[in-house]
């Protein structure tokens, strides 16, 4: 009997009192003898488990009886709890998570857990302005991956080029510093992630998912583009210690180093990608470019087309 549905057996009687062994035996899909065998080990386990004749009668736990440590440890009980309120505060945000699956069985299993349960909190809305939009994508995301039904979407790509999506979806993904969900493409044929904050109209279909993520190795599930391979490059700058933070919030650092009163030195690693040049733009003077040179003549060429097109009459 493995520890999952150890808890689910146990939590099943803390919730309903009293269950027959034939409706157990229907639910985890195994033989009545199986569920027999399975009360014993938790008798054995020191769970006050007991059984009860006649009309109404089943399986049944002490009413006094809370999950101890024959089962989880209060480490993992946290674990569990914890993961839980993140999500439900994460599904649907702070109005319509309020009867969510995952915020009900959070106040449920609270009751058995001593410690802290509140250590984690994941949402959007507070400095993201799109906060509320993402939350809903993801809720609807979330349903769909559940109850395996298609979607469809206006996405804005790395092509600069609005399409429409229809994909299978198979898992929602943090990623870096973003939010994204994998699943199979039908329109590219191909496995592809999608992040949510590019993702417009969307819309569950009355379509069962008929791709499984299982059918393709590590190696796909692993890979990153919607649309192709992204190279890193390594960049050096020497910007103001007053908007260094926007490097360390964004792009992965190599090293930084104090260069005068006011700057440092930094070098980090960036994708190359059409946003890179215009991003390091919105520094202004800033940011004064160091290596490499192609990124050097690209911010030297931008700056120039700017000022051509102030001077324009």
């Amino acid at each position: 009997m493995s520890q999952k549905n150890l808890f689910e057996l146990v939590y099943i009687l803390l919730d309903k009192k009293s269950v027959t062994a034939k409706n157990l035996a229907e639910h985890f899909g195994v033989s009545e003898r199986t569920i027999y065998r399975w009360a014993e080990s938790l008798a054995e386990a020191g769970v006050p488990i007991y059984s009860t004749q006649g009309r109404g009668g089943g399986f049944a736990i002490a009413e006094n009886y809370t999950l101890d440590k024959t089962i989880f440890t209060d480490e993992e009980k946290c674990s569990v709890v914890s993961s839980l309120k993140a999500v439900a505060k994460l599904a649907g945000g702070e109005c319509s998570c309020k009867n969510s699956a995952e915020k009900t069985a959070a106040q449920k299993l609270s009751g058995f857990v001593a410690k802290n349960t509140d250590w984690l909190e994941l949402d959007f809305s507070p400095w993201n302005p799109q906060g509320k939009n993402i939350n809903e994508i993801f809720n609807k995301l979330k349903n769909a991956i559940i109850e395996k039904q298609q979607v469809e979407f206006d996405y804005f790509s790395l092509n600069k080029k609005t399409e429409h999506r229809t994909v299978q979806p198979w898992k929602i993904v943090f990623r870096g510093v973003g939010w994204y969900f994998y699943g199979w493409c039908n329109v590219r044929c191909a496995p592809r992630y999608f992040k949510l904050n590019r993702i417009c109209n969307l819309k569950v279909l009355n379509k069962k998912v008929f791709m499984e993520e299982k059918e393709f190795g590590i190696e796909q599930e692993n890979s990153y583009s919607a649309e192709k391979e992204i190279s890193m490059i390594e960049i050096t700058a020497q910007v103001a210690d007053n908007e260094l933070y926007r490097i360390l919030d964004e792009f992965a650092i190599c090293k930084v180093e104090k260069f005068s009163s006011e700057s440092s030195i930094v070098k980090f690693n960036a994708p190359e990608i059409s946003w890179l040049v215009p991003f390091l733009l919105s520094f202004g003077s800033a940011i004064k470019i160091i290596f490499p040179e192609k990124i050097k003549e690209q911010f030297s060429l931008e700056v120039k087309k700017m000022s051509a097109r102030i001077n324009e009459k």
